[in-house]
C-alpha cells in the first residue's frame, strides 16, 4: 500500500515554499493564493489587514454580491485558460467598507495543470476621495440617494417620498452637491465607491 500524497491544499502551499511566503509576508501589498476550488489558501499580512481572515474562505465571499459573477469568471480564466489577468475589483474590507483594488493574477502550474492562482492587489488611488472626506448626508438625502440607486425618475422619487416634484428635485440637487457630482449616475457610482449605499 502506498502512502497517500499531499492534499491539494498543502501541495499548493508547498509550491511557493515557506521562505518565499515569509518574504512575501513583509510586503505591504495584499497578496493571496487561491486553489482550484476558489478558496483562499494563503494570504500575506497586508491581505489579512485588509480582509480580516481570508484563509479558508472562498474568493467570491470577499467581494460584494453585485460583482461576484465577474470575479468568478476572472478566476476561471486564470485557472482554465492559464492566462494572467488584470482587473479592477471592489472587496469587502474587514471594517465592512468597500475597497477598490487593481488585482493582477497568474496561474500556478504543477504536474502539467493549473492548480491555483497567485494574486497581487494594488489599492486604486482616487485623489478626489483622499481630498474630500465622506459627506455627511442627512437622513432624507440618504433616502433620496437610495431611490436614485433604484433608478427612479424625479416624479417617482416625489411619489415615493410623498412630496411635490419640485421638492424631490431640490433633494436630488442637494445630494449631487453633497457628493460633488453632476449627474444621478455619477452620484450612485460615487456613493458606492464611498460605501454609502447598502448592497
Amino acid at each position: 500500500m502506498t502512502a497517500p500524497g499531499p492534499t491539494p491544499n498543502t501541495a499548493l502551499l508547498a509550491l511557493i515554499g515557506e521562505p518565499f511566503r515569509e518574504a512575501l509576508d513583509g510586503i505591504d501589498l495584499p497578496m493571496y493564493l487561491v486553489d482550484r476550488d476558489g478558496a483562499v489558501r494563503w494570504a500575506n499580512r497586508a491581505a489579512e489587514q485588509l480582509l480580516g481572515k481570508p484563509v479558508g474562505r472562498t474568493l467570491v465571499s470577499l467581494v460584494p454580491h453585485d460583482i461576484r459573477g465577474s470575479v468568478q469568471t476572472q478566476l476561471a480564466r486564470s485557472l482554465v485558460g492559464g492566462e494572467a489577468t488584470v482587473g479592477d475589483v471592489a472587496v469587502l474590507a474587514a471594517d465592512g467598507r468597500r475597497a477598490a483594488l487593481r488585482v493582477r493574477s497568474a496561474p500556478i502550474r504543477a504536474g502539467g495543470r493549473n492548480v491555483g492562482v497567485f494574486s497581487l492587489a494594488v489599492p486604486v488611488y482616487d485623489a478626489r476621495r483622499d481630498a474630500q472626506p465622506d459627506p455627511a448626508l442627512t437622513p432624507r438625502q440618504s433616502e433620496v440617494l437610495g431611490l436614485l440607486a433604484e433608478g427612479l425618475t424625479t416624479e417617482a422619487v416625489a411619489e415615493r417620498l410623498g412630496v411635490a416634484v419640485e421638492t424631490a428635485r431640490n433633494h436630488i440637487r442637494a445630494v449631487l452637491r453633497r457628493l460633488d457630482v453632476h449627474s444621478r449616475l455619477e452620484a450612485v457610482v460615487e456613493a458606492r465607491q464611498r460605501g454609502l449605499l447598502d448592497d
